[in-house]
Order: C-alpha cells, then structure tokens, then sequence
C-alpha cells in the first residue's frame, strides 16, 4: 500500500519533466546525452510518456478554466 501512495509523486514527476524539457536548455541537454547512453528505445518511451503529461497538464488547466466559467 504505501508504495503505490508514492507512485503518485513519480507521476507528478514525470509529468513535469515534459514541461522541464521543453523549457530549460541544460535539462534537455542532459536529457539527451543519457538518451544517447541509454538507447533509442528509452527516449522513445520518455519521450511518449513527456507528451503525454503535457497534454494532460493542458487539459487539467482547459477543464478548471471551462469549470470556473461555469
């Protein structure tokens, strides 16, 4: 049980690390050199997973904003 109540913090994490990329140049620089380290195959997962918490996060705000102007 409680290692599954701290799975959220990973997610929360992750889905943030798709707006770190996208706005902080050392992050992606990091990024991308453990990407090369790592394999293609963990930055397509990465990369998947960075998009999809940022559009989740897009949504998130869209819904509250639609919800408040209600």
């Amino acid at each position: 049980m409680p290692a599954e109540v701290l799975e959220i913090f990973d997610w929360i994490a992750n889905a943030f690390a798709g707006w770190r990329y996208l706005f902080s140049p050392s992050f992606r620089k990091r990024t991308h050199a453990r990407w090369k380290a790592e394999g293609r195959g963990k930055a397509v997962v990465e990369i998947l997973f960075g998009t999809l918490g940022v559009l989740f996060t897009i949504f998130l705000v869209w819904l509250v904003v639609n919800l408040l102007r209600s």
